[in-house]
């Protein structure tokens, strides 16, 4: 790979490589940005498809990173947002298991511990394995109780690579739901849902996306479509493209056709 500093606004004498940290924004992100964030000094000018073709494009965007469809895209502010959703969206019974890295990033932590209170469920913390297979070890973790399975596709304090398709195939197994942060790893490790076949997946994108604070996605499998929402928007009714009858009050959500990736 040739040199790709040009990219980015980072001056002569410094070299940056921990964007496991935090990603430099790309100088093209600013050009985007800079000119969208001054459109609203003039509010005359933002019109409604303001509102509503850029979220679309980036839909589909994301979409195509991780070969899902714009249907299954949900813009987040935060990991921990799309963690919440999560857990409002899956049912867990006592005495059932979620099963937890150690030292994971507490983002993904403190939802279930909630979940589990208040269902009479059991977290299970997966130990530091000694020959640093977390693969393994998640493996033999995950039992006929099992109902949630967190994780990532490595460990967020030292990188430790974990192999997702076979965590999928065997949180399947059981009937466990399979929820994933890829924030550490999506960008720079290629991803599929196809093969992993994740139930939520959510990432922020200011480390390997190279993108902003309090912007991110989520993806939701199809089989979960038609969930509750953690808060309730006009902008995700059904014809709220329509600014002149809002208080036409709609029952139903507004979906991108899954054939929306063909128009870009």
């Amino acid at each position: 790979m040739k040199c790709q500093k040009e990219l980015f606004d980072i001056p002569d004498g410094v070299t940056y490589l921990n964007a496991a940290y935090m990603g430099p924004l790309l100088k093209t992100s600013a050009e985007i940005g800079i000119p969208v964030l001054q459109k609203k000094k003039n509010p005359w000018n933002v019109g409604v498809r303001d509102f509503f073709e850029p979220p679309k494009k980036y839909y589909q965007l994301a979409a195509t990173m991780i070969g899902a469809f714009a249907d299954d895209i949900a813009i987040v502010p935060s990991v921990s947002y799309g963690i919440a959703v999560a857990a409002k969206n899956i049912n867990v019974k006592a005495g059932q298991n979620i099963i937890v890295m150690a030292d994971e990033f507490p983002s993904n932590v403190y939802a279930w511990v909630e979940l589990a209170k208040e269902n009479d469920a059991e977290i299970i913390t997966i130990n530091w394995p000694e020959d640093g297979n977390w693969t393994n070890a998640i493996l033999a973790a995950i039992n006929e109780d099992t109902v949630i399975v967190t994780g990532a596709n490595a460990h967020w304090t030292n990188g430790t690579y974990i192999d997702l398709v076979a965590i999928g195939n065997r949180t399947r197994e059981v009937g466990a739901s399979l929820v994933l942060d890829l924030t550490q790893t999506l960008g720079v490790i290629p991803f599929s849902v196809k093969e992993v076949d994740p139930d939520y997946m959510v990432v922020a994108s200011y480390k390997w996306l190279l993108g902003p604070y309090s912007l991110g996605f989520m993806y939701v499998a199809p089989r979960n479509h038609g969930g509750n929402p953690l808060e309730e928007s006009y902008i995700t009714r059904e014809g709220a493209e329509d600014f002149s009858r809002l208080v036409d009050y709609k029952e139903n959500y507004e979906y991108i056709s899954v054939y929306s990736h063909w128009n870009w």
